[in-house]
């Protein structure tokens, strides 16, 4: 998965997404329950499981409409059931502004 995504520039009033991919460090290992947690609470974070990709998942962010404008820089941190697997956190940058006019 990438380590770090970013969201780019956001108009405020609306939404903008990105996914990545979500599997084991190394083919054929399970990790079990998949949970994702965005640290900020600006961004929501979901995992569903990859079409065509066993014991993949796609991680998809998105900032929601409501966001205030300003910087985001928010962590997303995925946790497996995996002792072995590496902690991940998912870094997602960007900001929202306020068009001219409004």
């Amino acid at each position: 998965q990438q380590p770090h995504l970013h969201l780019g520039l956001v108009p405020q009033g609306q939404t903008r997404s990105v996914q990545t991919l979500v599997r084991p460090a190394e083919p054929g290992i399970d990790l079990g329950t998949v949970r994702v947690k965005a640290r900020g609470g600006r961004l929501k974070a979901v995992l569903e499981p990859a079409p065509g990709r066993p014991g993949a998942y796609t991680l998809k962010i998105s900032l929601p409409n409501d966001a205030p404008a300003g910087r985001i820089d928010e962590i997303i941190e995925v946790h497996t059931e995996v002792p072995s697997e590496p902690k991940v956190e998912v870094r997602v940058k960007g900001r929202v502004f306020t068009p001219r006019g409004s």
